[in-house]
């Protein structure tokens, strides 16, 4: 049985130099970041749903990943 994650707070995630943020909801199911370097934090599993019309956060998501840092997570 694989582990899962799961962030354990409320995650206000900006990107580079915008303020603008998307605030990620506690309980987002993550998972490893494997092609990083061991330590390294987790991958946002899915969007949340709110933010599918926002296409500055689909474009994060889906071209870069958001990573999530591992003192932001928690075993689900």
């Amino acid at each position: 049985m694989t582990q899962k994650y799961k962030t354990n707070e409320d995650i206000k995630y900006y990107k580079g130099w915008t303020s603008k943020f998307i605030l990620i909801p506690k309980g987002s199911a993550v998972y490893p970041a494997t092609n990083l370097s061991e330590g390294s934090g987790f991958w946002l599993k899915e969007l949340p749903e709110a933010y599918w019309e926002d296409f500055t956060a689909i474009d994060w998501h889906t071209n870069y990943g958001i990573l999530i840092q591992k003192e932001q997570v928690e075993v689900a």
